[in-house]
């Protein structure tokens, strides 16, 4: 059932954050966003996001409290730009919501970075701890700073992301020759981002785990081969050496209820 007098705030108003902030402010939400750059205000303004100047390293009660004045939080912030200090930031921000006996559901965006290589098949059960290459970080561990509190929490796990100004067919140009040739890929458009976490809140899913990722999975070469010739650039090179892989089930999304619109992401690519 759709609640649209709920509100919902956003931490984290960047390649995600905002249009999923934009596409719920049109569909008659009102969105709290946050940013630590009051610079970024009239950007959020424009799409019709209330602004907010949040830094969960220094948290200012006045600004943090307006802000969680909501029904469900969702935090957009990729492990990519995740540092070392986050895990003590997102504790804080977990205390201050409990000590304030805040009743917000939390939807904590994460990755698929939380599975292993398996050679198979991946569903939500079997994440591990494993550290991100870019940070060092655990995935898992942020994660279960929400999950294993007395909130109420849903984890989505994104496969790759792309969309607007994140095109695949730049990922793999000029990187020599490519192993994995045949490995499947594991991605996700940015509409589907949107769309799924629009479903979570709309259905008021509680204290679950999701995969959001395209359930069709060619294989990378044809992945990657389609996206360079829809950019007109040379598709990358791949040798004949295999890798390890894994495939990210969408199953338990699809039972939810969640219709896809882009099935196979190579649709999105055409």
């Amino acid at each position: 059932m759709i609640y649209k007098e709920q509100k919902i705030g956003i931490i984290g108003c960047g390649w995600f954050g905002l249009p999923l902030g934009e596409s719920l402010v049109n569909k008659g939400y009102q969105v709290n966003g946050s940013t630590r750059s009051i610079g970024k205000f009239p950007r959020l303004r424009k799409v019709g996001i209330n602004p907010y100047r949040i830094d969960l390293s220094d948290i200012d009660d006045k600004a943090i409290d307006s802000f969680l004045a909501i029904d469900t939080l969702v935090f957009t912030v990729p492990p990519s730009k995740q540092n070392s200090s986050i895990q003590k930031q997102l504790q804080n921000l977990r205390n201050h919501i409990i000590e304030q006996n805040r009743e917000i559901k939390i939807i904590f965006i994460s990755s698929s970075s939380v599975y292993p290589n398996s050679n198979k098949i991946v569903v939500e059960t079997e994440a591990q701890y494993i550290p991100t290459p870019r940070s060092g970080l655990i995935l898992l561990e942020l994660e279960e700073i929400f999950s294993k509190s007395s909130l109420n929490t849903t984890v989505v796990r994104f496969g790759g992301l792309f969309g607007p100004d994140r095109n695949p067919g730049r990922f793999l140009s000029n990187k020599g020759e490519i192993a994995g040739a045949g490995n499947p890929v594991n991605m996700i458009h940015l509409d589907d981002c949107i769309g799924v976490v629009e479903f979570l809140i709309e259905n008021e899913t509680n204290d679950e785990t999701y995969n959001a990722c395209s359930p069709d999975h060619p294989t990378k070469k044809d992945f990657y081969d389609i996206a360079s010739k829809a950019l007109g650039i040379t598709p990358p090179a791949f040798n004949k050496k295999g890798t390890d892989f894994k495939q990210i089930s969408a199953s338990k999304i699809l039972e939810a209820g969640y219709t896809f619109k882009y099935s196979n992401p190579t649709e999105a690519l055409k």
